[in-house]
């Protein structure tokens, strides 16, 4: 049975409303997720409204959506996304594909693009958006488990609605083996850790850091922290794995 945007979205019935706009720093993530057996707070009801970038003003790059039939939907999977910064939480569901770009959509049209093994390429909805990003030497990278030197370039919008594009010089670095729990379930990882900086004194010199969990024996992550820009900061993020 085909499936549509809008039966995707009605599946997560009462899942989180929103993810919510905030102003943190793009230092370093917190330490503590790597041990925490869930996120606190799932599916927790948000009140305000989410600002979004007017379509007009959205670049033509943006991928095209397949819509997923039958089988990434009917699987049940789930993407648990959280915003440190103001406790806000929700659930996506799979509701397109484009190649190895996987788009994830909540309830009210906040959409997460994710490039596997499940690296962040693009948000929409949260007002200050990450329009596109080339992070496919750092997806590569985790397929592999292979350590290393890694660029970067993200695409955002200004406050003229004018798209800017930054460069990243990044180092991939292998902390090692850790064990964390998912669902109730005991996985044995590979904890990685992604440090980038305004390549050539871009940006300000902003630097950020992201991590990553990787499956110890196969290209899935099952948990990660990744950075969304120097306004909103990280997202923490819960793959589905299986």
């Amino acid at each position: 049975m085909a499936v549509t945007r809008a039966s995707i979205a009605a599946t997560t019935g009462g899942v989180a409303l929103a993810l919510l706009l905030a102003a943190c720093s793009g230092g370093a993530p917190s330490e503590a997720v790597g041990t925490q057996p869930q996120f606190a707070g799932l599916d927790r009801a948000l009140a305000g409204a989410v600002g979004g970038i007017p379509a007009a003003a959205r670049p033509s790059a943006e991928p095209a959506l397949v819509i997923i039939d039958g089988p990434g939907a009917a699987s049940g999977s789930l993407l648990a996304v959280e915003i440190p910064a103001r406790g806000a939480s929700a659930r996506l569901t799979p509701s397109g594909r484009n190649g190895a770009v996987t788009t994830w959509r909540s309830v009210d049209a906040v959409s997460l693009s994710l490039r596997a093994p499940g690296v962040l390429v693009a948000t929409r909805g949260l007002g200050e958006d990450l329009m596109i990003a080339d992070a496919n030497a750092t997806a590569a990278a985790l397929a592999r488990a292979t350590p290393g030197s890694v660029a970067r370039r993200h695409r955002r919008l200004d406050g003229d609605l004018a798209l800017g594009s930054e460069a990243y010089a990044c180092s991939l670095a292998l902390v090692g083996p850790e064990r964390i729990e998912i669902a109730g379930r005991l996985r044995h990882t590979l904890r990685f850790e992604e440090r980038c900086a305004g390549a050539s004194g871009e940006n300000g010199q902003v630097g950020f850091t992201n991590l990553y969990w990787r499956d110890a024996a196969r290209p899935v992550l099952w948990q990660s922290v990744q950075w969304v820009g120097p306004e909103l900061g990280h997202i923490r993020l819960r793959h589905p794995g299986d």
